[in-house]
């Protein structure tokens, strides 16, 4: 089973609430697709996500189709049947096929493209597998005496039309069966909403929030699969579990320990409900437990985000949530998506209002969050009250107008700790997994990118476009961050300009001791990079070391030093013969393809041990530089 169910969202069909009725899905469908594990709504204030959010929540029911299944493909296999009966016999002047088939021809007989939750399988598939079978397994022949004046012969051509289609049919049945086989005979959906209206500490003793929410936006609805979880449930829910059954036990402590794990850096978590104070502490590793209300705002509100997730992961949970980001850094905004886009939740499916151009960001990072963006426009009117109607376009993260509904400028962004400056896209890779295995150690403190250090790409000789010091007439770098830790290639006769860096960045400049990152790859790893791309067919020689190409461009050297017949590489394929061949290096000698070498490179590096002594020499700077900025 997936960790979510919904791929598709019908909400076109005759049931749809009338307030959905406002929002158009564009371009022009009644659905909302590609839907993902992680759904994002955007838009300016006021554009009706919000309001379309608590309307996808207060529906009755869901008409959807599941990932698991493909039910585009399979609603139009009724037709496809029709189709094949129609053409063959009509081919044949045997034109009382509706005659004889009934069941298959009726004119309303359809396969929708959705299931509803809730409720048994729509379609009872049998009303078509049935008669086609009927078809192909035994002789529709005697239908003829109370037809026309058909002959035998005629009856009998029609039992060889039968043959002939017989093989398409059964295909056709087969996948149909598959198709529905795979959805279960009952649906149920557990909703979870998650209002702005949130806290761990009430005023009056009563879950006020609970009950204003209810009145003003859900006051029809009265079941038991939709929860609306404001945080005031949070101690009565605690002393619940902390005093019921075995199970009820366990579950709060793994909860605990994944609080621990997660966001408080493996310091062991302990939730009370204090029945003296009628308040909910909390217990931080050796630390005197304390009121709730004394955490910061940013680890109450993850609290509340993930307890009722947490609770219900046994069921199939549609969570629904306003503003997740508010009170979180950015570090725990990616903490919480990456916590959402995981499978801890089960079969959870959530559904997210936001003003966070952060959580845009960790698109790059996930490959299952789905961004939707929403826009509202008036309906032209006479008497001065025109009617809002909104538009929802499924969006990527690589439209800037998203940032710009968003009102993201630079100065909203500049938000961690520190900054490690790096050529380009493939030193960020390597130093990140560089970091991950130095950290991964026992005694290594953990340090988050997007919290306690941002990388930035400079882009080679556009660093001498940035003013470091603040008088140069550039770019301002330390308008963007003050902690600064510049990473740069060994350049060749720049020895002035190391010299000026280390002198104005003191102590924060590091030059590499060889060409570029790449040549901070340790021998076995280049080896095991060859032969996954040449899938060990090429002869190498596997006897260098570290000095011998740490000054020399990588590309090159494996061309000249590595390989042995450089012609007989497989990545020279649609070459000409007559042509130079490079298979590894560009123009300049540097690697070619750098972002694909360096992927298949980082697979094959599993420990620290497997680094260079100069890629060790690097982490451990960058290291103690995060440490240093991010110290009390």
């Amino acid at each position: 089973m997936m960790n979510y169910i919904i791929n598709k969202w019908y909400l076109g069909h005759n049931d749809a609430e009338s307030e959905l009725k406002a929002f158009k899905l564009l371009p022009h469908k009644d659905w909302l697709e590609n839907l993902s594990k992680v759904n994002i709504f955007i838009g300016q204030n006021n554009s009706g996500k919000s309001r379309f959010l608590r309307n996808l929540v207060a529906l009755s029911r869901e008409y959807i189709s599941p990932i698991y299944c493909n039910l585009d493909s399979t609603s139009k296999i009724p037709g496809e049947i029709k189709t094949i009966i129609k053409d063959t016999f009509e081919k044949y002047r045997l034109n009382e096929y509706k005659l004889l088939f009934p069941k298959i021809f009726e004119p309303e007989y359809k396969i929708d493209p959705f299931i509803i939750s809730g409720i048994r399988k729509q379609v009872d598939v049998k009303t078509l597998i049935n008669p086609v079978n009927e078809i192909l397994n035994s002789s529709y022949t005697n239908r003829f005496d109370k037809l026309s004046d058909r002959s035998v012969t005629a009856r009998g051509s029609i039992q060889m039309r039968v043959g002939e289609i017989s093989e398409r049919l059964i295909s056709l049945i087969e996948k149909l069966k598959r198709e529905y086989e795979s959805v279960p005979e009952k649906l149920d959906f557990y909703k979870i909403y998650i209002p702005v209206l949130r806290g761990l500490r009430g005023l009056t003793g009563n879950d006020d929030y609970f009950n204003q929410i209810k009145h003003d936006y859900f006051n029809k609805i009265d079941h038991d699969h939709f929860l609306i979880f404001t945080g005031l449930q949070m101690y009565d829910s605690v002393l619940k579990y902390k005093n019921g059954s075995f199970s009820d036990r366990k579950l709060i402590e793994e909860y605990e320990r994944l609080l621990s794990d997660r966001f408080f850096e493996g310091k062991g978590i302990e939730l009370i409900s204090n029945v003296n104070e009628k308040v909910l502490y909390v217990k931080i590793g050796q630390e005197k437990e304390f009121p709730i209300f004394e955490l910061g705002d940013g680890i109450q509100h993850i609290i509340i985000l993930t307890y009722p997730l947490y609770i219900n992961r046994d069921r199939n949970v549609l969570a629904f949530i306003e503003e997740p980001e508010l009170y979180l850094h950015p570090g725990l905004q990616r903490k919480l998506i990456e916590l959402l886009a995981s499978d801890t939740f089960g079969n959870l499916q959530t559904f997210i209002t936001t003003h966070s151009n952060h959580f845009l960001d960790l698109m790059l990072d996930f490959d299952q969050i789905s961004i939707y963006k929403f826009k509202k426009q008036l309906t032209d009117s006479n008497d001065n009250e025109s009617l809002a109607q909104f538009t929802i376009e499924n969006a990527c993260n690589e439209d800037m107008n998203i940032l710009k509904d968003l009102g993201v400028r630079n100065s909203s962004v500049f938000l961690s700790n520190c900054t490690i400056w790096v050529e380009g896209i493939t030193d960020r890779m390597y130093i990140r997994k560089y970091l991950d295995l130095y950290m991964s150690q026992d005694d290594k403190k953990k340090y988050e990118e997007d919290k306690h250090y941002s990388f930035l790409e400079y882009s080679g000789s556009n660093l001498s476009h940035w003013d470091f010091e603040g008088d140069e007439g550039g770019t301002k770098a330390k308008r963007i961050c003050n902690s600064i830790m510049l990473i740069v290639d060994k350049d060749e006769k720049k020895e002035s300009k190391h010299k000026k860096y280390a002198a104005i960045l003191e102590g924060s400049y590091f030059p590499l001791n060889c060409r570029e990152i790449e040549n901070t790859l340790s021998p076995s790893i280049i080896i095991k990079i060859i032969q996954e791309f040449e899938d060990e067919a090429v002869e190498l020689n596997t006897q260098f070391t570290f000095e011998k190409y740490k000054e020399e461009y990588l590309g090159s050297f494996i061309e000249n030093s590595v390989l042995k017949d450089k012609k007989g590489s497989k990545r020279n394929r649609g070459v000409k013969e007559d042509a130079e061949v490079h298979p590894y290096s560009s123009e300049s000698g540097t690697i070619k393809n750098k972002v694909n070498f360096a992927e298949k490179a980082i697979f094959h590096i599993n420990s620290f041990d497997d680094l260079t002594d100069e890629a060790k020499r690097l982490t451990k700077a960058i290291y103690d530089f995060i440490g240093k900025s991010n110290s009390d």
